[in-house]
């Protein structure tokens, strides 16, 4: 079984987009300005940290949210959910006996998950899957209830045939 979601985790609010520029251009400005005309040996690791490190996670996370999937797919022994379309690919993988439950995500605050998602925090998915101790792990990034029904019964399905 193989699912991919192609919906976007983006809610079109440039402002965080904006104010992660103005803080990069910032601390460029004051690597520089501290700079001794001499020795500019911690300017390097000054713009490495604050410029170039955060820019490689955002240019990720721009691509997630405009050109990212979600696959979620199960194999004979474990569910596999990967988001593609990124620098830095993710993949979780679930063995099927871990698996204590998978249900619709209910519990969610608007403004804090819109928050959170964007920066790729956590709290992405309108299912949950609990598995061993407790742990859980959100998948099916903005899908309306109607449809992540159907997949978490596809998937419990699924998981109850092979296990």
């Amino acid at each position: 079984m193989k699912f991919t979601n192609t919906r976007r985790s983006y809610d079109g609010d440039g402002l965080f987009l904006l104010i992660f520029a103005i803080g990069q251009i910032f601390v460029t400005i004051v690597a520089i300005i501290r700079a001794d005309k001499d020795d500019y040996s911690f300017v390097i690791p000054l713009m490495f940290l604050g410029f170039i490190l955060p820019s490689l996670h955002f240019i990720d996370i721009f691509l997630w949210h405009f050109f990212g999937k979600e696959i979620i797919s199960i194999n004979e022994t474990e569910l596999e959910i990967r988001k593609v379309g990124r620098l830095f690919k993710k993949k979780k993988k679930i063995k099927l006996n871990q698996i204590k439950d998978i249900y619709l995500w209910q519990k969610k605050i608007k403004d804090i998950h819109i928050a959170f998602s964007f920066w790729d925090i956590s709290w992405q998915g309108t299912l949950c899957v609990k598995y061993k101790n407790n742990k859980k792990y959100y998948i099916g990034v903005n899908m309306p209830n109607w449809e992540a029904e159907e997949l978490r019964e596809e998937l419990m399905r699924e998981i109850n045939s092979k296990i």
